[in-house]
């Protein structure tokens, strides 16, 4: 899947698992969040919780809905 930011002249291609693709191609929401820190990849669930919490305190994480365009 790729993601088109607002606001931003780049987009970016990330890995996603073929339901969630579906489900936003028929027309149903999601959120996606983008953490502006790196974060290990296969990380444990609870880094990632973790992650989140710290980030969305301190504004490092960007959060928007979306939108599917065939």
């Amino acid at each position: 899947m790729v993601l088109a930011l607002d606001g931003s002249p780049f987009d970016k291609s990330v890995a996603v698992e073929g339901t969630w693709t579906a489900a936003v191609l028929a027309g149903a929401q999601a959120v996606v969040a983008v953490g502006l820190d790196p974060l290990p990849h296969a990380a444990p669930r609870a880094t990632v919780a973790a992650y989140l919490e710290s980030r969305w305190y301190s504004g490092r994480i960007l959060v928007g809905a979306t939108r599917a365009h065939a």
